[in-house]
């Protein structure tokens, strides 16, 4: 079970309110986790740091990469939590090209 002790907790909101109070708009994206990774578990835990977002943020935005289609263990995984650059390649497109529809007028600055 993944939880999300206290000290996290407070820490998280904490930067939260901070960029809040800055105007800063929070993008939260999940990483892509091997098909073999127990999709429950981490979908409990989005759904917990989505929960504590909003009660500092209005709408915080949340992108679940969890599963992304193309990427397989043997091929795109270093280890269970981390893409090689095969992977990086495949996941870093589909992560750009989600920002690029989410923030159309971000575009101009890269």
């Amino acid at each position: 079970n993944l939880t999300i002790r206290p000290a996290q907790v407070r820490a998280f909101q904490q930067l939260l309110t901070f960029c809040h109070t800055e105007g800063i708009e929070v993008v939260m994206v999940s990483h892509p986790l091997p098909r073999e990774y127990e999709y429950g578990k981490i979908k409990d835990f989005l759904t917990e740091v989505q929960k504590l977002a909003y009660e500092v943020q209005k709408n915080p935005i949340l992108m679940d990469f969890t599963r992304v289609e193309g990427l397989n263990s043997r091929d795109h995984y270093y280890d269970h939590h981390h893409l090689n650059q095969a992977g990086v390649e495949i996941f870093n497109p589909k992560l750009i090209q989600k920002l690029n529809d989410q923030f159309p007028h971000l575009t101009q600055w890269y």
